[in-house]
């Protein structure tokens, strides 16, 4: 399953660096189904939270009210494609 795992986020490498977790998320939830891989809710928040990174830049991270999560670890992220995927190979 990680090799799959790791073939789905792969394809996401030339979209590069996406800073809005809802944007990211979107678009690993649409690899994982296009790769026909279902993944469980705590593996699938892992691998989002293992690809974020702090950026003061990027979009302030909100709940489903559109209030900021202010419970988040990573307030704002930036999310890489490329930088974990390929480095797990």
């Amino acid at each position: 399953m990680q090799e799959a795992i790791l073939k789905a986020l792969r394809r996401l490498e030339s979209q590069g660096i996406v800073k809005n977790r809802d944007e990211f998320s979107e678009q690993m939830k649409a690899a994982f189904k296009e790769a026909k891989i279902a993944i469980p809710t705590p593996l699938f928040k892992t691998i989002l939270i293992a690809l974020a990174e702090r950026d003061e830049t990027a979009d302030i991270c909100t709940d489903s009210k559109g209030n900021p999560n202010l419970t988040r670890i990573y307030g704002t992220m930036r999310m890489y494609h490329s930088r974990r995927t390929s480095t797990n190979t």
